[in-house]
C-alpha cells in the first residue's frame, strides 16, 4: 500500500503538537501492522486519528488492519472517511469495491472499481475485479471489456484469460473463446479448461479436436465424470462406437446416480449389439428414473432382440447336426418348432421323407417351403420331380411353370418343361419349351438331341466344352471382382466384372456388382446402365431395382427413383426401408396422399408385420391381382 503526502492544517501550537503526535502514533501502527499485532495496531491508528481528524492514511491504514481483524463492516466505513478526506487514494477506493463486492452491494462495488480506474488506469486488479462484479450482475458486454482490459494490462495472468473465456461462452462467442481459452493453456494446463474447449469444440462439430480436449481434461483429472461423458456423446457422433462404451461406462463408475448415463450407454451397446450389456444399462437407467422418454420400449426391443439372437444360436447349433446326422429327423422338427414356416428346413425335410420313398410327406413339407418363400425355384422344381415320379403330370407342369416365372433365364427348366409336354403329347408345348431353352443357351448338348439333332455330335462336344471354359472363366473373373471389392480396391474389381462380361454377357450377378462398383466411384450414369441390365436379365432380384433407385437419387432423378423403388417393393413387400424411401420421395415431390400411405404402412409393419401383409394381401386378392397378393402372403412372418 502507498502512504500519501497529507497537508495539515496548523494554527495553533497545541495543533502542531497534535500533529507531531499523530504522524508518530501512525509510524507505531505501521511498525505493530508489520508485525502482525493488528488489535495494537488498530488502536495505535485510532490515536492518531484522535489528535488528527483529517489524517486520511491513517483511516487508510485503519481500514487494512480492521479487514485483517475481519471487523468488514468497520473497514468499509473507515474506508469512506479515508476518501471522503481525500478522493485521489485509488488504491481506497479499490479496497472499498471488494468489501462492497463481498458484501454482493454490487452496483456500489462497481462504482467504487470505476472510481479506481479513472485515478489509476494501468492497474490490471481494478478492471480484473470489476469483470467479477459485472458477472455476477449478468452484465457479459461489460464484463468482457473488464477483462480484456485487465489481461491487456497483465497478458501473462492466465485467470483473466480464463474468466474472459467463460463470459464469451454466455455470449455464445464460440471463436473468441476458443481462443481465450487456448491462451491460458500457454500458461498452465488447467483441466477445467481442456474440458470447456472440448465442449466448444464439440459445439463447433470439431469431433476430433473436442476429442483430445477431452482427452487432456481426463488426463489432468480423471474422476470428473462430465468430461467422460461429453467425450462418449462426441465419439457416438463419430460412429466409435467401442470407445464411447467406454467412455459411458467411466462416466457412471464416477456418478452411479446418472441415469441419462446409462441411457446413452444402453443406446451404444446396441449399436454393437451387445443386448446383455444394453439390458442391463436399460434397467439401471430405469431404477433411477422410471419415466425416462422411451426407456420401455428400447427396453422390450432390446430384450426382444436378445431372444432372437439366442433362438438364431440353437437354430444354428440344429442346423450344424442336421449337416452331421442328415437322417436324424428330430433336429429338423426342433427348428420347426422355433420357426414353423423356415423354408430351408421344411425343403430339407421334404427330401429327407423323399429319400425314404414317402411321397406324400414330401410334398405336404415341400409345399411349407413353398408357402414360406414362393419366390425361391428350388421348392417349386423339387416339388415338380416328386410329381413327376408319381407320373402326376398336370401337377409337374404347374410347378415348372412357377419355377420359370420365377427364373425365366433357366434352360433347363424350359428343357424338362419340354421333356413332360412330349411325354403326354402335347407336341406344340414341347416344341415351344425347347425354342425357348435354345433361345437362352445356344449350344447345351442335351436340348439339341431333343431338338432332332441339329449339328454333329462331335461338333455339339466341341461348343459345349468351348461354353464350359467361358463360364469358368466368367466365374473366375467375378470371384476376383468380389475379392477386390472387398479389400474397396473398386477400379480393379470393375476391370475384373468387365472381363467377367466378355465370356459371359448374360452375368446378371456380375452386372449387378459392377453397378455397385461404378455407384461408390461417382460414375452415376455407368451404374445405372449396369443396374439396367442386370434387371432385363433376372427381374426379381430385389437388390438391383433399390440400388437403381438410390442411384437415381444422386442423379437427382426422382421421378425415376420413386418408380424404381415401386418395383423393388413388387419384389420384396415387406422390406420397410423401401416404403420409407417411397414415403420421402413423395413427399418432396409434393405428392403428400400417397406419401402419407407410404409412412402408415411403415408404422403398420413395425408394429404389427404379420396383419399387415395379410391385409394386403386380401386387398390384392380381391382386386383380382393374384400374383401380388401371393407375395405379401409369402412376406408374412
Amino acid at each position: 500500500m502507498q502512504e500519501t503526502s497529507t497537508n495539515f492544517a496548523s494554527s495553533t501550537k497545541q495543533q502542531k503538537m497534535n500533529v507531531k503526535q499523530a504522524k508518530i502514533y501512525f509510524n507505531l501502527g505501521k511498525v505493530l501492522a508489520k508485525k502482525g499485532e493488528w488489535k495494537e495496531a488498530i488502536a495505535t491508528y485510532r490515536q492518531a486519528i484522535d489528535r488528527e481528524k483529517n489524517f486520511a492514511d491513517a483511516y487508510h491504514f485503519l481500514g487494512d488492519a480492521l479487514v485483517e481483524k475481519g471487523e468488514k463492516e468497520e473497514a468499509i466505513k473507515v474506508y469512506r472517511r479515508a476518501v471522503e478526506i481525500q478522493p485521489e487514494l485509488w488504491e481506497v477506493h479499490h479496497k472499498l469495491g471488494n468489501l462492497l463486492q463481498e458484501k454482493e452491494e454490487l452496483e456500489e462495488a462497481v462504482a467504487a472499481y470505476n472510481i479506481s480506474i479513472k485515478l489509476k488506469s494501468d492497474f490490471c486488479w481494478s478492471y480484473n475485479n470489476l469483470g467479477d462484479v459485472l458477472v455476477k450482475l449478468e452484465k457479459w458486454e461489460e464484463a468482457v471489456r473488464a477483462y480484456h482490459q485487465a489481461v491487456e494490462l497483465n497478458p501473462d495472468f492466465s485467470w483473466g484469460y480464463y474468466k474472459l473465456g467463460d463470459v464469451l461462452v454466455k455470449l455464445e462467442n464460440w471463436e473468441e473463446a476458443i481462443i481465450v481459452y487456448q491462451k491460458v493453456t500457454d500458461f498452465q494446463q488447467l483441466w477445467e479448461v481442456h474440458y470447456k474447449l472440448g465442449n466448444l469444440l464439440q459445439e463447433k462439430e470439431e469431433l476430433e479436436e473436442a476429442v483430445a480436449a477431452y482427452n487432456r481434461s481426463i488426463k489432468l483429472k480423471s474422476d470428473f465424470c462430465w468430461s467422460y461423458n461429453n467425450l462418449g456423446d462426441v465419439l457416438v457422433k463419430l460412429e466409435k462406437w467401442e470407445e464411447a462404451v467406454r467412455a459411458y461406462g467411466r462416466a457412471v463408475e464416477l456418478n452411479s446416480d446418472f441415469p441419462w448415463g446409462y441411457y446413452k450407454l444402453g443406446d451404444v451397446l446396441v449399436k454393437l449389439e451387445d443386448w446383455e450389456g444394453t439390458i442391463n444399462a436399460y434397467l439401471k437407467a430405469i431404477n433411477l428414473q422410471p419415466d425416462l422418454v422411451g426407456i420401455h420400449t428400447k427396453l422390450a426391443d432390446a430384450l426382444h432382440y436378445q431372444k432372437r439372437i439366442k433362438l438364431k444360436k440353437l437354430v444354428n447349433l440344429y442346423r450344424d447336426r442336421i449337416e452331421k446326422e442328415p437322417d436324424n429327423i428330430q433336429n429338423y422338427y426342433k427348428i420347426l418348432e422355433i420357426i414353423p414356416d423356415d423354408y430351408r428346413v421344411n425343403l430339407q425335410l421334404a427330401k429327407f421323407w423323399e429319400r425314404k420313398g414317402n411321397f406324400s410327406q414330401a410334398i405336404v413339407f415341400c409345399k411349407n417351403a413353398i408357402a414360406s418363400n414362393s419366390k425361391e425355384d428350388e421348392g417349386h422344381i423339387f416339388l415338380a420331380n416328386i410329381f413327376v415320379k408319381q407320373q402326376n403330370f398336370e401337377g409337374a407342369i404347374v410347378s415348372y411353370r412357377y419355377a420359370i416365372k420365377i427364373s425365366p433365364n433357366r434352360w433347363d427348366y424350359h428343357q424338362k418343361l419340354g421333356e413332360i409336354m412330349e411325354k403326354i403329347g402335347k407336341q406344340n408345348e414341347a416344341i415351344a419349351a425347347y425354342q425357348k431353352a435354345l433361345q437362352i443357351q445356344s449350344n447345351p448338348l442335351e436340348i439339341k438331341q431333343n431338338s432332332a439333332k441339329l449339328v454333329p455330335e462331335k461338333t455339339q462336344q466341341k461348343n459345349q466344352k468351348e461354353q464350359e471354359v467361358k463360364l469358368n472363366y466368367a466365374q473366375n473373373y467375378r470371384d476376383l471382382g468380389d475379392r477386390l471389392l472387398k479389400e474397396d480396391k473398386l477400379e480393379e474389381s470393375a476391370n475384373n466384372y468387365r472381363q467377367a462380361l466378355e465370356f459371359q454377357h448374360d452375368f446378371w450377378q456380375v452386372h449387378h456388382s459392377l453397378g455397385d462398383v461404378l455407384q461408390k466411384q461417382g460414375k452415376l450414369d455407368d451404374a445405372v446402365v449396369c443396374y439396367c441390365q442386370a434387371i432385363n436379365i433376372n427381374p426379381n432380384f430385389f437388390w438391383s431395382p433399390y440400388n437403381l433407385g438410390n442411384t437415381l437419387i444422386r442423379q437427382g432423378n426422382i421421378e425415376q427413383a420413386i418408380a424404381s423403388y415401386f418395383y423393388a417393393a413388387e419384389i420384396q413387400p415387406y422390406k420397410i426401408d423401401t416404403y420409407e424411401k417411397l414415403a420421402n420421395l413423395l413427399q418432396r415431390q409434393g405428392r403428400v396422399d400417397e406419401a402419407k400411405k407410404y409412412k402408415l404402412l411403415v408404422k403398420k409393419f413395425i408394429s404389427n408385420p404379420v396383419e399387415t401383409c395379410c391385409n394386403l394381401g386380401d386387398k390384392l386378392a380381391l382386386e383380382g391381382k393374384i400374383e401380388g397378393a401371393n407375395r405379401f402372403y409369402s412376406a408374412d412372418e
